[in-house]
């Protein structure tokens, strides 16, 4: 499973989220390409939602807004969880 976290975090919360998931591969970029999007099971943060493609790859977004209005027009897959912050 591929992690995307597309968020500024500190060393103690990557220790934290690999500990959490240590099977998982963590990538941390905070200005993800469309493609680094495209290759995520999870993303952490809050890709433009035109970067997403409606892939069946993408199975969780954790955005760190509580707004989620731009997501909501279609541009995630139909099994992808959508959670706010």
């Amino acid at each position: 499973m591929k992690v995307l976290v597309i968020v500024e975090v500190s060393e103690k919360h990557r220790m934290w989220l690999e500990t959490a998931a240590p099977d998982a591969e963590f990538i941390y970029k905070p200005a993800a390409t469309r493609e680094d999007i495209a290759e995520a099971d999870v993303i952490l943060g809050n890709p433009a939602p035109r970067d997403i493609q409606p892939t069946d790859k993408l199975r969780w977004i954790q955005t760190q807004s509580a707004g989620v209005d731009g997501y909501l027009d279609g541009c995630l897959p139909k099994e992808a969880t959508l959670t706010n912050a």
